[in-house]
């Protein structure tokens, strides 16, 4: 008799579910893992987008070397030539495969591909536009002329490409050295604070943003093929602040 009120009372806890208690003490549980994980996986694919942006600008740069070989060590520049209405990755495009993904940061929404001038705004890795200006100052010369790799003391420092203020208002396509951050032209703050950067020699480099838009930087970035050499203006200097911007 004994034994059967035992198997009974075992059958009876079987048959028990959860009370509306332990429900919402399980509900309240898992909401808090959710909670604590949510922050780590958004922050592990923005992670994520940041290493393939600056995977992209390597291949942009790699790229840049290849073409640099078809024509006699002069590397590319933000436009074509001043007729044709095309800027950079027309020139890169046939050395990637007609891959179009590789001219976009996939942390900037707004980033679509571009050859045509009218569109220079929707690209979010500008090119390094300050070897095109006229004696390192701020005069640009029209058409841009190519820079050979040889002119590039430290290719290893001498900024190719960089991320880029995107949007229908900016020009993507470039960098500038000196444009505050997020600005047109500017270099874009876009990685929590930091901008990927890739260097002649496809070195790449994560930069405090606010520490590498200046000639004179703390970043150790080079914005032009060498820091000064007789005739040029040094870049932030009082004679350089003086000068007419084109």
């Amino acid at each position: 008799m004994r034994l059967e009120r035992t198997f009974a009372g075992m059958r009876d806890q079987k048959s028990r579910g959860f009370t509306l208690m332990e429900l919402l003490v399980v509900i309240a549980v898992i909401s808090i893992l959710a909670a604590m994980l949510l922050p780590v996986t958004a922050q592990s694919r923005s992670l994520a987008r940041f290493a393939r942006c600056r995977s992209n600008m390597r291949q942009l740069a790699m790229a840049n070397q290849i073409y640099a070989d078809d024509y006699a060590g002069q590397i590319i520049t933000t436009r074509y030539n001043n007729l044709s209405g095309k800027i950079y990755p027309y020139m890169l495009k046939d050395y990637l495969g007609g891959q179009k993904d590789v001219f976009l940061c996939p942390e900037e929404e707004q980033a679509k591909y571009a050859e045509d001038w009218n569109d220079r705004g929707s690209l979010a890795i500008g090119l390094n536009r300050e070897p095109e200006s006229v004696e390192g100052g701020r005069i640009y010369e029209n058409p841009p002329p190519h820079r050979r790799l040889g002119e590039y003391k430290r290719p290893y420092d001498a900024l190719l490409f960089a991320d880029s203020t995107c949007g229908p208002n900016y020009r993507g396509f470039q960098v500038r050295v000196g444009i505050k951050p997020d600005t047109q032209s500017g270099i874009s703050s876009r990685h929590r604070g930091r901008t990927n950067m890739v260097m002649v020699d496809s070195t790449a480099k994560a930069v405090k943003t606010e520490g590498a838009y200046i000639a004179d930087n703390a970043e150790g970035v080079w914005w032009y093929p060498y820091p000064k050499a007789p005739g040029w203006i040094v870049p932030g200097s009082d004679e350089w602040r003086d000068e007419p911007c084109f």
